[in-house]
């Protein structure tokens, strides 16, 4: 009996190690080229949930004015003031975050101050002015809520006493927590405070917030304006948008009330 080899045998079905590579490399590229449009779909889909759930913060705001006849505090405001309002919710924000919950802040401080977990609870408890979870900014891990802040004042001039403004925010495409406040501007070494805006591209820098008055009284709407200047708007603070013929704080609140209108469609 006689054996024959299998050393020499060809085989005309298997790949060659070119013929691996080419594969390998199409594959590459074509994730090359989906990656980046998954991301904005990712992106885009955040940013709608944003605009739905800010849109419901700022219903949710109005009805607590309506029926409490005040915005609700954070938690800087006095506490003689505050502590009524914030009943039966957590009195103090916390001390300390297992993480950032995905995001980056612009200053350590905001989280505590504006980010701490149950700043909204006055909106969710004891009434329900609005769903927990909508409270939730998503671009963050699902952890951290929309950014507040609350503008207490005493009673001066014709501004009751009381809160002049609420401003709420989310953090934007960029991931970074802060870029609300003073404008675009650079800040302690930092340039924050831009709006963010989708035509400069879907990942593009900046937050996007909205602002509702305390007050509808003039002085209180001047006020909250003189406090809450962002240096760049879109579309510029020179719009008409009231239709009145005339360029001045009410068209700025018309601005602060939408963060579409600050932000971008």
């Amino acid at each position: 009996m006689s054996f024959k080899s299998f050393s020499g045998r060809n085989h005309p079905n298997a790949f060659t190690l070119v013929e691996l590579l080419i594969v390998v490399a199409i594959v590459l590229i074509l994730i090359a080229v989906a990656a980046p449009s998954f991301m904005e779909a990712n992106v885009r889909s955040n940013v709608s949930a944003a605009r739905v759930r800010m849109e419901a913060m700022k219903q949710a705001m109005l009805d607590h004015l309506t029926d409490k006849g005040s915005l609700h505090p954070d938690f800087n405001d006095p506490s003689g003031f505050s502590r009524p309002l914030r009943l039966p919710c957590d009195n103090t924000p916390d001390s300390s975050f297992p993480t950032d919950g995905g995001l980056t802040f612009s200053d350590p401080s905001f989280r505590r101050t504006f980010y701490a977990s149950d700043i909204h609870g006055p909106l969710t408890t004891p009434i329900k002015y609005i769903d927990p979870g909508q409270t939730i900014d998503p671009f963050s891990d699902g952890t951290v809520p929309f950014g507040y802040d609350s503008r207490y004042v005493s009673a001066q001039q014709n501004i009751p006493n009381g809160i002049v403004y609420g401003a709420y925010f989310s953090a934007g495409p960029d991931l970074n927590a802060g870029d609300w406040l003073r404008g675009c501007d650079t800040y302690l070494g930092r340039g924050i405070g831009c709006a963010y805006n989708p035509t400069n591209g879907t990942m593009s820098k900046g937050d996007f917030w909205g602002v509702v008055p305390g007050c509808e009284d003039e002085d209180c709407i001047e006020f909250a304006s003189n406090e809450y200047h962002p240096l760049e708007w879109f579309p510029p603070y020179t719009t008409d948008l009231d239709g009145d013929g005339n360029v001045n704080e009410l068209d700025l609140l018309i601005l602060m009330q939408d963060w579409g209108k600050v932000s971008g469609p």
